[in-house]
């Protein structure tokens, strides 16, 4: 087990606890694939896992840590941690095992809000997932939305951590830039619900001070 990943087993989230339920060997050298999933105060464990993913601890100085994973905003029938402050801590632990220079994809195909959103040139910060990642730390996004090769798989948002603060202070600059432009055009009439909630998000991040 991995210190990164072990360092997630155990982590609170509100009522539940995290609980990693397994790992394994990936496709190579340094990948693991593992699943977290929840723990009620019960101690039932809601399935499916919430995350299902692949750590690659990285290589000497030029291969940099990365995280795959795909994530279950619905649990247990009754749990959705969509749009919730466990949601954010969620994607915050996530993105803290990462150094800086790192990065974190998560496929978006059964997230529809953020898969359209991206579709109709939303900027990532504002949709749903490019939220989380930003709250994680991240300031630089990719939009997978054409997978290049067999192994790259299905559509995916990566977001990457800056290197150091002055490019933090430069991705964070050109990304309120992004937002205050989307927030000045006038919203799509016939997307309404992923309009209200993508500005929503938008004001969001403007609000935070970093």
């Amino acid at each position: 087990m991995t210190d990164q990943l072990a360092s997630l087993d155990g982590q609170k989230l509100g009522a539940l606890t995290m609980a990693l339920v397994s790992l394994g060997p990936g496709r190579a050298s340094g990948e693991h694939r593992f699943s977290l999933s929840l723990v009620s105060e019960d101690g039932s464990v809601l399935q499916p896992p919430v995350i299902e993913g692949l750590y690659f601890e990285g290589r000497g100085r030029w291969y940099r840590p990365w995280l795959e994973i795909r994530y279950r905003n619905l649990l247990g029938g009754d749990v959705d941690l969509g749009g919730t402050e466990n949601e954010e801590s969620l994607f915050k632990l996530l993105c803290d095992i990462l150094p800086p220079g790192s990065h974190i994809m998560v496929p978006y195909r059964t997230h529809p809000v953020t898969a359209t959103a991206l579709m109709f040139r939303v900027p990532p910060a504002a949709t749903p997932l490019g939220f989380l990642m930003y709250r994680g730390g991240c300031r630089w996004y990719k939009d997978w939305y054409f997978a290049e090769g067999f192994m790259e798989g299905e559509e995916k948002l990566q977001a990457t951590k800056p290197l150091d603060e002055e490019r933090k202070r430069s991705k964070t600059a050109a990304i309120r830039e992004e937002l205050e432009d989307y927030l000045s055009r006038k919203p799509d009439p016939d997307k309404t619900d992923m309009e209200i909630i993508c500005r929503d998000l938008a004001r969001r991040v403007l609000d935070t001070p970093d």
